[in-house]
């Protein structure tokens, strides 16, 4: 069969348009998601730990909580949530802290800082396990990564995790990894953890009534809801949390913890801390 000048004009503009649609698409990838393109897990769970040594540590104020029902109590809400991730790249590993905001956030590889006002905050350790599940969303999707290296640039990153400089470490706090995530990163962190609850067998509506509640409190809470400012429009998302739908075979399982004793145990250590 012989192709006219029309016909071939028209493919050679249909490979074109296919070719330019395509990498428009991987530009807007790679802009959106510039370490999944560069740095490997490896790299970034070891950047994860210059962090934890340089800028989370005791003369930094995040002062751990090392005591052995505050440990266990983590420990049980850690297995939950594994029970239902399944395969991941990233061993997590909760660390909870002595600061009084309600708050709790990841450092690239996997490890979350939860503030031990966040576990005053909870009535629930289901509602400690929604929040842990939201920060393990941001993990999976390399959300932290992601806006460091916009933040602060890729070569200043990369630099960072091959000769050890320091320089970009000392800028970055818990205060700026909770505040850097955009609305998309949020609404995917989101849906990550509502699965991830289903799958945990936790009500996925419990992070929803988290987030309520803190939009409710927050009048009450000036200066103790940190959380409030790194996570916009609490009132939507907590409506999507609630209309999340469970599969039919979904059992609910409540994580057995006394929760109002390792509250009372937290204030108890928080006034023996007192001078």
């Amino acid at each position: 069969m012989k192709i006219t000048p029309n016909q071939f004009a028209w493919g050679f503009m249909i490979v074109l348009l296919t070719l330019t649609g395509w990498g428009v698409y991987a530009i807007i990838q790679f802009i959106r998601q510039p370490a999944a393109n560069i740095i490997s897990i490896e790299n970034e769970i070891k950047f994860g730990e210059m962090l934890e040594q340089q800028s989370f540590n005791e003369a930094s104020g995040y002062h751990r909580v090392h005591d052995e029902m505050v440990d266990s109590a983590m420990q049980v809400i850690h297995q939950r949530l594994m029970s239902g991730l399944g395969q991941s790249e990233y061993a997590y590993h909760i660390q909870v802290v002595d600061l009084p905001d309600a708050n709790a956030f990841a450092i690239p590889g996997g490890k979350i800082f939860v503030q031990t006002g966040l576990i005053q905050f909870c009535h629930s350790p289901e509602e400690l396990a929604a929040v842990l599940a939201h920060e393990m969303g941001h993990v999976e999707k390399r959300h932290t990564i992601n806006q460091l290296v916009k933040q602060f640039g890729l070569s200043a990153l990369i630099a960072m995790i091959s000769d050890g400089n320091v320089g970009v470490v000392e800028k970055i706090s818990g205060d700026l990894l909770t505040n850097m995530f955009s609305r998309e990163d949020e609404s995917e962190a989101d849906d990550y953890a509502l699965n991830l609850l289903a799958n945990s067998g936790i009500r996925p509506a419990t992070l929803g009534e988290v987030f309520q509640r803190m939009k409710n409190e927050e009048g009450d809470m000036t200066g103790a809801m940190n959380l409030l400012s790194t996570h916009p429009e609490l009132e939507q998302r907590s409506v999507k949390a609630s209309a999340f739908q469970v599969n039919a075979e979904f059992i609910e399982r409540a994580i057995a913890l006394d929760w109002l004793r390792l509250q009372d145990h937290l204030t108890e250590i928080a006034t023996s801390n007192q001078p």
